[in-house]
């Protein structure tokens, strides 16, 4: 890819944000961070695509973003899957309901029903959703472990794992079908309410609920948990992310005590209190 030309393409380009278009202006003598930014487009595999959040065919935007949503909506279309659906979560990190959301926009455009939690939640609420909706596929915008500078965009199949790589290569030859970024067409979502409007069902608290009745399911021992519970000695961190609401749901129904981290239970996109954002840290 010829990056010099890739990068002139999206500064000149009337779509480009004003902010998006500043951030552009400001490397402009930085040879090497635009040939890091367009010299490739961000690789989409398995596990979708991940990241440093910026301006660019090798960054996390809205517009990667969009244009790899296209490529699945399209993917779902060949299937006449619309009316099936697809489960949407995010994390906590920096643009994480953006991304959400103009993921949420092109699927509304493209007539494919769209679920979408109201609030942060896990991979394992994604796939609970994928499975107990009947979707076709789940979005969940989280670059995981990696570092704050870093967001990531990963798909999931309709049986709530990460997309087989024989739907993972067929997605991916819609997106690179997609050449021009800015030529994806999406409903203008701001908010979780507008896209409630644009006819996307807001997962709320009533089914949270029914995931939570699932896992109590899954004790092995619900005699040895009420015997045994209020004992045992736990520490939990959800590290500023995602997993505070669900975990300390769950130990608290089944009456387990544990000390949490308070440093560390409110969303923060800059992961103030430790360096990287890994629980083998």
């Amino acid at each position: 890819m010829d990056y010099k030309i890739n990068y002139n393409t999206w500064l000149t380009n009337p779509y480009l944000s004003a902010e998006g278009l500043n951030e552009l202006k400001a490397i402009e003598n930085d040879e090497k961070e635009i040939e890091y930014r367009f010299g490739k487009e961000l690789e989409f595999g398995t596990a979708g695509m991940r990241g440093i959040i910026g301006m660019g065919t090798n960054m996390m935007n809205v517009y990667t973003v969009r244009r790899a949503t296209q490529g699945l909506a399209d993917y779902i279309k060949s299937l006449g899957a619309q009316s099936r659906g697809v489960a949407i979560s995010y994390d906590t990190r920096r643009n994480s309901t953006v991304f959400a959301l103009a993921a949420a926009s092109v699927l509304s455009y493209n007539d494919i029903k769209v679920f979408l939690y109201n609030e942060p939640r896990p991979v394992p609420m994604l796939s609970y959703a994928v499975r107990k909706l009947n979707c076709i596929a789940g979005i969940m915008i989280t670059a995981s472990h990696n570092p704050k500078e870093y967001n990531g965009y990963k798909v999931y199949g309709e049986d709530g794992a990460q997309m087989s790589p024989e739907a993972t290569k067929e997605v991916v030859s819609y997106i690179e079908k997609i050449t021009d970024y800015f030529s994806v067409k999406y409903t203008n979502i701001n908010s979780v309410v507008e896209t409630a409007r644009c006819g996307a069902t807001i997962l709320k608290k009533s089914f949270e609920r029914k995931y939570y009745k699932e896992l109590l399911k899954l004790c092995l021992s619900k005699e040895a948990v009420k015997k045994q519970g209020k004992n045992i000695k736990l520490v939990y961190t959800p590290v500023h992310g995602t997993g505070y609401v669900p975990v300390t749901t769950i130990l608290k129904k089944l009456k387990i005590n544990a000390t949490i981290v308070e440093e560390q239970v409110m969303p923060d996109t800059e992961f103030s209190t430790v360096e990287v954002p890994n629980p083998e840290y």
